[in-house]
């Protein structure tokens, strides 16, 4: 699999994570998310409609919730994920959380986000 994007941060209770991605044309990838840290992630994207919403008003409603859990990444996510992912042609926003939900206590962790080249094989 060829990396086509490859970034670490952080999330905390105060700050979320997002990257801007943009498809001339549907594509294929496989998303890696490693938590790298002591506390779960939450990680979801969303189009650019949806996040614009979302941001503007601090929350998502139910149709975007619906639409959210079709487009999960991962939850309570300790350790490592990889999801194949479809993005539709246009502008994607790719998020990741800290798991408040999941770990009430969690106050911040460390993580590391590649995206990958669906391989045919």
């Amino acid at each position: 699999m060829t990396k086509v994007f490859e970034t670490e941060s952080y999330v905390s209770m105060d700050a979320a994570w997002h990257q801007e991605l943009t498809f001339d044309e549907p594509y294929v990838v496989t998303v890696v998310i490693e938590n790298l840290g002591p506390d779960p992630v939450y990680g979801f994207y969303l189009n650019e409609e949806d996040f614009k919403y979302m941001i503007a008003n601090g929350s998502v409603n139910d149709a975007i919730m619906s639409r959210l859990q079709e487009q999960l990444l991962c939850e309570n996510e300790y350790g490592h994920t990889e999801v194949d992912v479809q993005f539709p042609a246009g502008k994607h926003f790719v998020c990741v959380e800290l798991d408040g939900e999941s770990k009430p206590e969690a106050i911040r962790t460390q993580f590391r986000f590649r995206l990958h080249e669906k391989s045919d094989a």
